[in-house]
């Protein structure tokens, strides 16, 4: 499995389209994401002690590609910020599932993404799930080459020396 192959289409979905997808896709759930849901990222400190605030992202509109789906949000203002949410689902064809969380930021034309992907994902409320994280200067640069910690991850689980983040549902 390249999961860039896999993500890729997300974020081409997520920064490229426009136009709101056919109607039809308006009901295009997935067992753990569905349009309108909330969820929550946090990022313990980093070994220098810089935090990352929470990050609360909305599930947009869904796109199917090919078996995965793809939800994208309008870009919407945030305290002084326009942010963006993206999330990618791959079902369980992936051996295993995951669920790739991102959000995008710019504020005064600094532009930064921050990502959580998470292995064998539920939709339970409150639960936070541990999972992979990453940050960059715009979602492609946090896929832009192969991530050998990304695909071990999403593989086996093993998250050593790696930095974590949390999802957790929240509506």
């Amino acid at each position: 499995m390249n999961l860039f192959t896999l993500i890729a289409p997300a974020l081409a979905f997520g920064l490229l389209v426009g136009c709101a997808p056919a109607a039809s896709n308006a009901t295009l759930t997935t067992p753990i994401l569905a349009q309108g849901q909330e969820w929550t990222m946090t990022v313990p400190p980093d070994a220098d002690g810089r935090i990352t605030l929470p990050l609360t992202l909305l599930v947009g509109t869904p796109e199917r590609l090919g078996s995965s789906v793809a939800f994208k949000t309008s870009s919407r203002n945030v305290a002084a910020s326009t942010t963006g949410d993206y999330f990618f689902y791959d079902p369980l064809d992936s051996e295993p599932e995951f669920v790739a969380a991102i959000q995008t930021k710019n504020v005064l034309g600094f532009s930064m993404a921050y990502a959580c992907v998470v292995r064998t994902p539920n939709a339970q409320l409150n639960v936070a799930q541990v999972g992979l994280y990453r940050q960059g200067i715009s979602p492609d640069t946090l896929f832009k080459d192969k991530d050998d910690a990304i695909e071990k991850y999403v593989t086996t689980g093993d998250l050593k020396d790696e930095r974590t983040c949390t999802l957790a549902r929240t509506k």
